[in-house]
């Protein structure tokens, strides 16, 4: 005779946990009184994983706060909820990030953008025009002093 416990589905633990097997119970006696009981708890643990699977995706398919921290070039436009390359629109890049903006919220895709060729090139462009002003600023604070010292 079935009693109610065999419909409740029981916890499996994950693979990093120790389990400790006892040498009876009545939860065990009344599952194996089922018949297929290993294919419906491998269809239950399926779909739990299906599901969490799904969760992990939905949670990772908003833009995250941190990125901007973390990816200093990232520009997020939240009535557009897109995301763009400050680096790639300066330098008119024709990517996803430098022209019509991303929708695709994962970590892994910045870190891809940041590694491509456009992405690059626009770096090492920020780079040169921060030494060209460096320089620039250097060549007429030399200047002033020369000219200010001779005035004097």
């Amino acid at each position: 005779m079935s009693t109610i416990k065999q419909y409740f589905k029981t916890k499996v633990p994950s693979e990093d946990t120790d389990i400790i097997h006892s040498e009876s119970s009545d939860t065990d006696s009344e599952l194996e009184e089922l018949p297929n009981n290993k294919h419906i708890l491998q269809k239950n643990l399926n779909f739990k994983k299906k599901k969490a699977h799904l969760l992990l995706k939905k949670k990772t398919a908003t833009f995250q706060k941190e990125w901007l921290e973390i990816y200093r070039w990232l520009i997020y436009d939240t009535s557009k909820n897109l995301m763009f390359c400050s680096l790639c629109k300066t330098h008119n890049k024709q990517n996803k990030f430098g022209k019509g903006g991303s929708k695709n919220f994962k970590s892994s895709a910045l870190g891809e953008h940041a590694s491509t060729k456009d992405h690059t090139d626009a770096t090492n462009r920020e780079i040169a025009k921060a030494e060209l002003i460096k320089v620039t600023n250097n060549a007429i604070d030399k200047t002033q002093q020369h000219v200010g010292g001779d005035a004097f």
